[in-house]
């Protein structure tokens, strides 16, 4: 059986019904010879919401029950998969599971995570996600800095904290950020007229040594 048509059937057994002990023997039956472009395709089919949770299931299936070792590949295949608000539990052990294991999410997986969890308006995750790929090998670029900022600061109800805590973890690898980027999300808040937020930006522009 072409493994192309195998991933079709896994994927329809998956989301069929909810996981559990039937879905498992189904898969057994099938016996299944899996590898990481297997794992991979299969992963893909399940992204968007309503299938994180299963996606999650099935790579933990492939290891305990198939012995399938996940590695670089596979795991940041599966983060990717999981940003969402009902599977981000299942990100973050995921994630410490992947550091344990000698793995790092690497710099496109960031991105897209980083964008999605943005998009879905889970900002507190996305700067937990920053904060942990400024202590990895693979450090976000200025300008995905800059889009977390102004993601932060153009929320509805902005949390000045998440914007320090972002600030903070740039500066501390020892980077310093342009005036421009401080007159943008002063720029972002006032359009929103959260005057008071913009003011302690502007106090914080003072604290940096701008002039404002």
């Amino acid at each position: 059986m072409p493994w192309m048509i195998e991933v079709k059937e896994v994927v329809e057994v998956i989301k069929s019904v909810e996981w559990g002990e039937p879905v498992e023997i189904q898969l057994e039956k099938m016996k299944l010879t899996v590898s990481d472009n297997f794992v991979l395709r299969v992963l893909k089919e399940l992204r968007g919401k309503g299938y994180p949770v299963k996606a999650y299931r099935f790579f933990k299936w492939v290891d305990e029950s198939l012995g399938f070792k996940h590695n670089s590949v596979t795991y940041n295949g599966i983060l990717r998969v999981l940003c969402w608000e009902d599977s981000i539990s299942e990100f973050w052990s995921v994630l410490e599971e992947m550091k344990s294991a000698g793995f790092e999410l690497d710099i496109d997986t960031y991105i897209k995570v980083s964008r999605q969890l943005q998009k879905n308006k889970m900002l507190g995750d996305a700067v937990k996600l920053y904060e942990h790929m400024m202590d990895s090998s693979f450090k976000p670029s200025v300008k995905e800095c800059n889009l977390l900022l102004r993601a932060i600061a153009t929320h509805s109800a902005p949390d000045l904290d998440l914007v320090y805590r972002v600030v903070n973890k740039f500066e501390a690898a020892g980077n310093s950020f342009s005036k421009n980027v401080y007159d943008g999300i002063h720029r972002s808040l006032t359009s929103l007229g959260k005057f008071e937020e913009a003011e302690q930006i502007v106090e914080k522009m003072r604290n940096s040594g701008y002039m404002t």
